[in-house]
């Protein structure tokens, strides 16, 4: 069986599979920009969700929105939930902008 939502879902519990595609074609985006990287704030916790054993790692929404709360999104219910998408995206860019400038230190040191 094929399921198919247009819109927003929510699962309790694990979703399980074995390849996450998010969509990137091009003719799907607007307003494209060269990603400036910078720090983000990040706070990473291990935390149990309330009912569950499980211990997780990951950040508290309501502190990542105070300085970044284009991470953050809110529900109808006002429950708050994080793009860790979006999130890692931009870690990954800051330290690669990171590890370039070190590169070039390092090569101009060398010389």
């Amino acid at each position: 069986a094929k399921l198919q939502v247009n819109g927003s879902a929510t699962f309790s519990g694990s979703v399980t599979t074995t390849d996450l595609i998010g969509s990137s074609d091009i003719t799907l985006k607007e307003n494209i920009q060269v990603l400036q990287p910078k720090k983000i704030n990040s706070n990473y916790k291990t935390f149990n969700f309330i009912g569950s054993e499980q211990q997780r790692v990951g950040v508290i929404a309501q502190e990542l929105e105070l300085e970044h709360p284009e991470f953050v999104r809110t529900d109808d219910n006002g429950i708050k939930s994080v793009s860790y998408s979006d999130l890692h995206s931009a870690e990954i860019a800051y330290l690669k902008d990171k590890i370039e400038k070190l590169e070039e230190l390092v090569n101009k040191l060398s010389r």
